[in-house]
């Protein structure tokens, strides 16, 4: 049996388990994420610490087809030990951050999907991002409105790059950032 309240965000319903009081309709297929300036500069910011894998929460608001990235929150805080691997999550500290969001864009941005760093930051072969894909997509992270969004440095730039799963397979978005 559910539980169904009014007010719940999509990060209340996947760390707690609990519905909305009306179902929200589904959204129009996602094909398209930009990645806002505050949000970019939050992922820069993970890139920053290197040696393990970085990871996290993606929050931002849909529109249409379109979701617009406002920020890149870690699983967990810095200081945490030990080391956890990549997509577990601190349920405590996610449902914190998510709560403080909501209030702060008054529940217009909500969890929509997650992020990926290697340890050295460097930006990910094609075949390392079919690895990750799989991983999140076995347990259940993504799927074909949730993107996996993967970032690291090549040449000096930043390059973010994020997947969908549709029947299975993987399907590359279009970024803008």
């Amino acid at each position: 049996m559910s539980t169904h309240l009014p007010g719940i965000s999509r990060a209340h319903t996947e760390l707690l388990g609990i519905l909305p009081q009306t179902p929200n309709p589904e959204p129009e297929t996602l094909q398209h994420i930009i990645v806002t300036e505050t949000a970019r500069h939050s992922l820069i910011r993970q890139m920053y610490l290197t040696g393990q894998y970085r990871w996290g929460i993606v929050f931002g608001e849909r529109e249409g087809e379109i979701l617009s990235i406002t920020h890149f929150a870690p699983n967990a805080p810095h200081y945490e030990n030990p080391e956890r691997q990549p997509f577990t999550r601190d349920t405590r500290y996610l449902l914190g951050y998510a709560d403080s969001l909501l209030a702060a864009h008054h529940g217009q941005v909500d969890w929509a999907g997650h992020w990926l760093v290697r340890p050295n930051s460097q930006s990910m072969t094609l075949q390392e991002e079919m690895v990750w894909l799989k991983e999140a997509s076995d347990q259940g992270h993504i799927d074909s409105q949730t993107p996996l969004i993967t970032a690291g440095w090549q040449d000096g730039e930043i390059v973010i790059n994020a997947y969908k799963f549709i029947d299975g397979d993987p399907v590359r978005l279009s970024v803008t950032d």
